[in-house]
């Protein structure tokens, strides 16, 4: 509890005054990214890096290997690309549409509730 009050929210001391949070708040609040349907940066990077990685299959490639990787992952995404381009883009799948939706009534319910039970339906849908 002390890691995160210190670092997301700002610690209190004995008067009772709180000190600045290593990450200020507006830096990681998704309160704006959740009600305008924006893509969360993070996930997408780390499931490139995870795609990627599975090309590699090794943790230290020697540098023929992780060549011939990135010439695989380039003719992948020009694929993707020329699909794009042919409007032939899948659709995300219906339970990733229904819990964007969820949580977007949920974030767009914040102070009509109270805050334990907002951040519990959070949770839930998190």
């Amino acid at each position: 509890m002390a890691y995160f009050l210190r670092t997301w929210i700002g610690s209190t001391d004995f008067r009772g005054s709180r000190s600045a949070p290593l990450f200020p708040i507006p830096v990681w609040n998704c309160n704006d990214a959740v009600l305008h349907d924006l893509p969360k940066t993070k996930n997408f990077c780390e499931g490139f890096n995870r795609g990627f990685s599975s090309l590699l299959s090794v943790c230290h490639p020697s540098f023929s290997k992780f060549v011939e990787a990135l010439l695989k992952e380039n003719s992948f995404i020009s694929c993707k690309f020329e699909q794009f381009n042919a409007s032939n883009c899948r659709s995300p799948r219906l339970h990733t549409v229904n819990l964007k939706r969820r949580l977007k009534q949920a974030v767009q319910n914040y102070g009509n509730v109270p805050t334990v039970d907002f951040l519990r339906g959070v949770a839930h849908l998190l």
